[in-house]
């Protein structure tokens, strides 16, 4: 809830120059370039104005107050899927300040909630996997070990 550093990498490649052009083309394949509002919407909130960043922590304090469940990834490789190391590596370009599911950090994913309500069992309401943004999705299913990579296991958790 505090944004992504990899919205703030994306829009440095589809906007700069020089070696960016490199990764820009595979980008604009893959619809990321140019960057539309959404994305834009999500650069870091240490990146952004004061007016953006205000919107940050009133979304912060709402979610405080009644997000009771979330899912928040810690390991931008996850699950071994045709995925993983694009995440990965986005993960490592994105110069996140900490663990992270390759697009979005903890502290960002947890902003406004109580971390030390997280937990790394599937069994826990506030989710601590390592798992990468992707598997969060609940596309990839579930690990075959460890209680912090089943996020469909967690989903029917939460029901």
């Amino acid at each position: 809830m505090k944004g992504s550093m990899a919205a703030n990498l994306f829009q440095e490649k589809c906007t700069d120059g020089g070696w960016n052009s490199i990764i820009k083309d595979p980008l604009t394949f893959l619809g990321v370039c140019p960057p539309t509002e959404g994305p834009k919407s999500l650069l870091h909130q240490a990146t952004v104005n004061q007016n953006q960043a205000n919107n940050f922590a009133a979304a912060q304090r709402v979610a405080g107050q009644f997000v009771k469940r979330a899912a928040c990834g810690v390991d931008s490789y996850g699950l071994n899927t045709l995925f993983s190391v694009m995440y990965d590596t986005v993960g490592h370009w994105a110069k996140h300040n900490g663990a992270n599911d390759g697009v979005v950090d903890f502290d960002s994913c947890a902003a406004g909630l109580n971390q030390g309500a997280f937990g790394t069992s599937y069994t826990n309401g506030f989710y601590k996997a390592s798992l990468n943004h992707g598997d969060l999705t609940f596309r990839n299913a579930d690990g075959w070990w460890g209680d912090d990579r089943k996020p469909i296991k967690w989903f029917e958790c939460t029901l």
